[in-house]
C-alpha cells in the first residue's frame, strides 16, 4: 500500500472489507467506458483503488478508509516524492453488505470479493 497506515486498526465493520474487490468504475468516464474498478482493502485501514479501461490510461487512488454504519469513507492521499503523503479529499459512499462476498456502493455499483 502507498502512504501511511492508520495508527489504530479500523473498526470491526471495516475489517469485513479486507481483501480485493472487483466491480464497475465508480466514475463515469464517458469515452473510456466500460471501465473496471478494483479495491484492495488492507487490515491496517488503508486501501488502494485502481480504475482500468481498455480505451484509456487508468489511475489509482490510495489512503485510509473506514466504515461508519452504511457509509464507506475513503480519504484520497496526495503524495509528493519528497514530502510524503498527506490526507486529501474525502469521499463518502453508501455501502450495503449483501453477503460476505458482495457489496453495493452508492446503490448502483456491485463489487465482488476476489
Amino acid at each position: 500500500m502507498v502512504g501511511v497506515a492508520n495508527a489504530d486498526p479500523p473498526p470491526q465493520e471495516a475489517q469485513v472489507l479486507v481483501g480485493m474487490w472487483l466491480g464497475p468504475s465508480l466514475t463515469g468516464l464517458g469515452e473510456c467506458d466500460p471501465a473496471v474498478g478494483e479495491f484492495d482493502f488492507a487490515a491496517d485501514g488503508t486501501y488502494l483503488y485502481k480504475n482500468t479501461s481498455d480505451k484509456c490510461p487508468g489511475f489509482a487512488n490510495s489512503g485510509p478508509y473506514m466504515v461508519q454504519g452504511n457509509v464507506l469513507q475513503l480519504t484520497i492521499e496526495q503524495c509528493d516524492p519528497t514530502a510524503g503523503c498527506v490526507p486529501g479529499s474525502q469521499l463518502n459512499n453508501a455501502i450495503n453488505f449483501i453477503d460476505a462476498n458482495t457489496i453495493v456502493l452508492n446503490n448502483q455499483f456491485t463489487y465482488h470479493r476476489q
